[in-house]
């Protein structure tokens, strides 16, 4: 999972530095929107109700799809 995060969706904070595995924990207040083929649509802010409110809006459209 966090390599995904990381290496595939590239949405680590780059101020993250890892010098070991067992400290490798993957949290921030962004949510990354993935859609069906996992490809991110769009990063959201968690700590914004804009943001969230758009994200629903958003996933919505993408169910529809």
């Amino acid at each position: 999972m966090y390599n995904m995060a990381r290496e595939s969706y590239m949405i680590d904070d780059p101020k993250n530095n890892v010098n070991d595995n067992n400290d490798d924990f993957l949290h921030t207040q962004n949510w990354a929107l993935v859609d069906k083929k996992g490809n991110v649509v769009a990063i959201y802010d968690g700590l914004k109700m804009r943001e969230i409110n758009g994200m629903i809006v958003r996933i919505k459209e993408l169910l529809r799809e």
